[in-house]
């Protein structure tokens, strides 16, 4: 039951990684805002926190589970 829990986190995880980084590769031809940081213009994927969670919540839910299961068996 676990192993489907944790392949159903990655692949939800997996699509919305892919699906911010599409989004932001679509929006990235417009410019919305004009007084843009030069951080986030130079690296808009660093500077980006949905896909800094994105990669963060599977990494810290895999360390979590790993406790977990550490503990029980």
């Amino acid at each position: 039951m676990t192993t489907y829990l944790v392949w159903f986190i990655v692949i939800v995880s997996a699509f919305g990684l892919i699906a911010s980084l599409m989004m932001n590769k679509r929006l990235q031809h417009r410019e919305y805002d004009d007084g843009t940081n030069r951080a986030t213009a130079k690296h808009p994927f660093l500077a980006n926190p949905i896909v800094i969670a994105y990669v963060v919540f599977p990494v810290v839910l895999l360390i979590g589970v790993a406790i977990l299961m550490m503990l029980y068996y």
